[in-house]
């Protein structure tokens, strides 16, 4: 990512710090550099293409960069989310434009695009999706037309890990979610069933890597009775797998519900869930009124 002179000067009007921008730049300025092969050092050479991907500046000076071009895209004072219906969501470069209608989206990414195109950068148009929600599968068209370039119309698409579709179903969801905590679970299935690794340690095994996959982004999930039953099975097939069969008798006999519930003596993924939706109910409860997730909770 090469730094040109005129975003240096957007970057002045970013960042009120002017220590911080006179940094960066003798950071990236007269920076030498030299390559070590065969236990052999190359000759210094000056590099000239600013800073490089994986540098801890890297990240910095591209959203410093990419805000320039979002807040020119919409105006979050006059186009929020239940006022105009539009809305603008961005984490690093993962952007995504939220509108009523199509003549809104497409005012908004034309105006990322000469953001963007300002600043150096360039939409990826393959990787560019178009979805509507509402609309019945069979009336949506393949492709749709945006200022003169063809986006493919998609069914579903994941942003940010979670996966939004047509019919905003939370059971599409929630199956992926239980398909992930699924292969995460038989990829360590191993440990789970060696004599070698104690119960305790089993059991932070499953809390710590298992439990988030499964559990990603539950705190908006509209619970039912059916999901609960799922949760619970899943987690009683994970504690059977630690806790092992039982013999009674000289005979071996997989454990009961009551019995590794029992064993575990921790609170159920079921009343997990619950905590973490009931927290996440207060958060926004507490937020302001102009908060967007208080806007949200209330369209």
């Amino acid at each position: 990512m090469r730094v040109q002179p005129a975003n240096q000067k957007r970057l002045k009007r970013l960042v009120k710090l002017k220590k911080l921008v006179r940094m960066i730049k003798t950071t990236i300025t007269l920076t030498r550099n030299s390559v070590r092969s065969n236990n052999v050092l190359s000759e210094s050479f000056e590099t000239c293409s600013g800073v490089k991907q994986g540098d801890g500046l890297s990240p910095v000076v591209f959203i410093l960069t990419l805000q320039y071009a979002l807040k020119k895209a919409v105006n979050p004072t006059e186009n929020t989310l239940g006022i105009q219906g539009l809305q603008l969501l961005a984490y690093a470069d993962d952007v995504a434009i939220i509108g009523k209608n199509e003549r809104d989206i497409e005012s908004c990414l034309q105006n990322l695009q000469q953001g963007t195109k300002e600043i150096g950068l360039e939409l990826n148009e393959q990787k560019t999706e178009y979805l509507i929600v509402g609309r019945p599968v069979e009336q949506q068209p393949a492709t749709i037309n945006l200022n003169n370039k063809t986006y493919n119309v998609v069914k579903e698409y994941k942003y940010l890990g979670t996966n939004i579709n047509t019919r905003n179903a939370i059971e599409e969801e929630f199956n992926i979610r239980l398909l992930n905590a699924n292969k995460c679970y038989y990829s360590l299935n191993n440990i789970f069933k060696s004599k070698n690794v104690s119960r305790n340690s089993k059991i932070k095994i499953y809390k710590t890597i298992v439990q988030p996959v499964l559990l990603y982004g539950c705190e908006t999930w509209p619970i039912t009775k059916k999901m609960e039953v799922a949760l619970q099975t899943f987690e009683n097939k994970v504690l059977r797998r630690i806790y092992g069969a039982i013999c009674e008798n000289q005979v071996w006999r997989i454990r009961k519900n009551r019995e590794i519930w029992e064993l575990y003596n921790l609170p159920k993924i079921t009343d997990k869930l619950r905590e973490k939706v009931m927290g996440w109910a207060g958060h926004v409860a507490r937020a302001s009124e102009t908060n967007i997730i208080k806007q949200a909770s209330e369209i």
